[in-house]
């Protein structure tokens, strides 16, 4: 993956901003966030959206980031981009929490304890937060958050070696002190731009915390101010399989968004397991899972079957791989009607241990078959091109009238 695509909260995708602001005008009423346990909103300063604002932000997880694998690698904020005509920035932050996402967006309040009680004249000065509640970790965003203290303004980065945060001023002034645990106002650059939401796959156990840090959100985007939620995926094993107890979870928080917030919600996971191929034995097992086809999946590596196995087998030698097979990821054997996923559960060398039976044609292969290695959870370019086009036309319908 390629990290540097994504520095955190500050990168973009340049093009022009014409539709925008008939997207923003006037389409929508706020839905009720009773059932959601919605705070009182905490951007007092978002304010009525621009006349003329500058385009869409996506925040979230590593689904948001996008770019996984080695091959058919693609984002859906540069996809939407491409398809609205308008500038998109990825917000994405690889395995942030909703909390974490609301904390840089703007919507989540956090508490900063600065060392020593106090905030230099200049420089930086080393900061903790309650765990869970970091704006910056090991995993970005990686150019920090800027925001305030006490009104002294400075950015928050984070040390991944010694794992220390330091706040550093922006402008050198008097010290400041800085007694015990004070609000992190972070400076939310895209008060007035349309929101992407697409987060919850980081905390599926806690649906009540996860549907308070999206109401917390939500309630920051400016009255009036068209925003879109999209519902989480479930990933490629038995736990997230129907019936399975991860599922649930995750069935549950969608469900819940669905009702609280109506229009504004969209269910790219149902668009995703619609668009699976009815050719190839492994889709059509993960249909019946209500799973994202595997066709959609980031492919991590490819390589060809060296030893012919039976239906029983589950020690495969690895040939012509073009990048070394993973423990934790689904291994395809074969193609077609023929096509089988298995778990892939030891790996030494060009030998790798194999759990069969994850869906599709359990069958004998023959040596030379095809094998492609997938992510449980993320997706490749075609799967990011389906939800950049699901948001598109949700966008652009919402143009026609309420």
């Amino acid at each position: 993956m390629n990290q540097n695509l994504h520095p955190g909260c500050r990168t973009w995708t340049r093009v022009s901003a014409l539709l925008l602001v008939v997207l923003l005008a006037g389409y929508m009423e706020r839905p009720s966030l009773a059932s959601a346990q919605a705070p009182a909103a905490l951007n007092p300063s978002a304010g009525t959206p621009d006349a003329s604002p500058p385009g869409i932000v996506a925040w979230g997880d590593s689904l948001t980031v996008g770019d996984q694998g080695y091959i058919d690698q693609g984002t859906y904020p540069t996809e939407l981009a491409l398809r609205m005509g308008l500038r998109v920035v990825n917000e994405g932050v690889n395995a942030a929490t909703p909390t974490q996402i609301g904390i840089c967006e703007g919507g989540v309040p956090t508490n900063a304890t600065v060392a020593g009680g106090s905030i230099p004249a200049s420089g930086g000065v080393t900061v903790t937060f309650p765990d869970g509640w970091e704006p910056v970790t090991a995993r970005g965003p990686a150019s920090g958050v800027s925001g305030s203290i006490l009104g002294v303004g400075g950015l928050v980065t984070f040390d991944a070696t010694s794992s220390i945060s330091t706040f550093t001023r922006t402008t050198p002034g008097e010290a400041v002190s800085a007694p015990g645990s004070l609000r992190f106002v972070v400076d939310n650059s895209y008060a007035n731009w349309l929101p992407v939401f697409w987060e919850g796959r980081n905390d599926i156990a806690d649906v009540s915390r996860t549907l308070s840090d999206i109401a917390a959100q939500v309630q920051s985007v400016p009255a009036g101010q068209n925003y879109v939620i999209l519902a989480n995926l479930n990933g490629n094993h038995s736990d997230e399989w129907i019936g399975g107890s991860d599922y649930e979870y995750i069935l549950t928080l969608n469900n819940q968004l669905a009702e609280t917030y109506g229009r504004h919600y969209l269910d790219v996971r149902r668009m995703l397991i619609s668009s699976y191929n009815p050719a190839q034995a492994t889709d059509v097992a993960d249909v019946k899972h209500d799973d994202v086809p595997t066709s959609l999946r980031a492919i991590y590596a490819t390589a060809t079957l060296g030893n012919a196995i039976g239906p029983e087998d589950t020690v495969l030698t690895i040939a012509h791989s073009s990048r070394g097979m993973q423990y934790g990821a689904i291994l395809t054997i074969d193609t077609g009607a023929n096509a089988e996923n298995a778990f892939i559960s030891t790996v030494s060398g060009d030998t790798v241990t194999v759990e069969r039976n994850l869906g599709g044609h359990v069958t004998s292969h023959k040596a030379g078959a095809p094998l492609t290695e997938s992510d449980l959870f993320h997706l490749n370019a075609k799967g990011y091109q389906i939800v950049a086009d699901a948001v598109a036309q949700f966008l652009s319908a919402k143009t026609l009238g309420p």
